[in-house]
This record gives C-alpha cells, sequence and structure tokens, in this order.
C-alpha cells in the first residue's frame, strides 16, 4: 500500500531553484503541484502543473490542497528591457551566466553592488529542512550571512569553475540605454 504523499505547491517551479527542487533527491518524497502561465505536461507521476491565472489571480477550485507552499516566484532582470514600469516589479536575481557559452560573464554597473547570494545546493537542503521540521513556520528568506559584491562573487565564480573568460561590465550608461 502507498502511502500518501505530501502536496507542495510551488510558484515559480520553472526557475532555477524550483527545476533543482523538482529533481532533487528528496523530490519522490512530495507530490508537486507547480503553478504556471501556460500549462505544460509532466513527465514525472508526482509532478502536475497547474494553470495560474495571473490576470484575475485564480487558480482552480479543485486542485489537491497544499502541506507546504514554496513561492518562488518573481521576475528575472535580464528578462525584458529596464523600462520604469519593469524596474518596479524585479524582483528576481540576475542572469549572469547568459553568455557562458561563448565564455563571455558581466557584471553589471562597476561590479561593486552589494547583494546576497546562496548556493542552490544550500537552498535546496534549507528548504527540504524547513518541510520537514514542523517547528518551522512562517515565511523564510533564504540567503548567505555573508554578502559579497558583484565582481567578487563573478571571480569566485570563475575560480571555481576553473574556465578560461572573458569579463564584461555593463557600465552605467549601457544599463541607462537599456533602460529606453
Amino acid at each position: 500500500m502507498e502511502l500518501k504523499k505530501e502536496i507542495i505547491w510551488l510558484a515559480g517551479g520553472d526557475g532555477l531553484i524550483g527545476n533543482f527542487l523538482t529533481n532533487s533527491l528528496f523530490a519522490d518524497e512530495f507530490h508537486w503541484l507547480i503553478f504556471t502561465r501556460k500549462i505544460k505536461k509532466s513527465h514525472r507521476p508526482n509532478v502536475e502543473y497547474v494553470l495560474w491565472n495571473t490576470e484575475t489571480q485564480t487558480i482552480p477550485d479543485d486542485i489537491l490542497r497544499p502541506d507546504h507552499i514554496i513561492n518562488l516566484a518573481g521576475a528575472g532582470i535580464a528578462d525584458r528591457l529596464w523600462t520604469a514600469a519593469r524596474k518596479q516589479i524585479i524582483i528576481a536575481l540576475a542572469r549572469m551566466l547568459m553568455t557562458k557559452p561563448i565564455r563571455l560573464f558581466q557584471y553589471f554597473g562597476n561590479g561593486r553592488q552589494w547583494y546576497s547570494w546562496i548556493h542552490i545546493q544550500d537552498a535546496g537542503e534549507i528548504i527540504y529542512t524547513l518541510i520537514r521540521n514542523t517547528q518551522c513556520v512562517g515565511v523564510y528568506n533564504l540567503v548567505s550571512p555573508d554578502p559579497i559584491n558583484n565582481r567578487e562573487n563573478d571571480a569566485r565564480y570563475h575560480e571555481n569553475e576553473q574556465v578560461e573568460r572573458y569579463l564584461a561590465f555593463c557600465s552605467y550608461f549601457c544599463v541607462k540605454v537599456d533602460a529606453r
């Protein structure tokens, strides 16, 4: 007899961390309902995609009720031009590695901007611990206790990857032009 799996509602499940979670070693312990704006077909029996109508802010009434809710939804800063309206909704991390295949890496501005970060494996383990520990309730923000600047993060990443690279920076002028 198969035991009932705990149900997780996952917003932002198509992103980096969401994909990591639903493909992790502990993923099969749960039944995942991933909220998405475009319905997809899952190739795994414990992962379903649920239509999230962002215009009406509604989800179907007949979906399974959650044991846990994980919200990873947000807007990527490299998804579109930086219009004034777009700047107001950006809450996700930069896609700094989009030029990785050609070994060109960039950081925004002068590289001295501080930001908090977290390794994807650490995020996955923390989320799993929060799910499993019944004393953990509420909202959690997962970041490293040691923020670093953008330039330093880039250098550390490439030391660990051990790849030759060309570093480009996106100056204030470029960002300003892109914002038009």
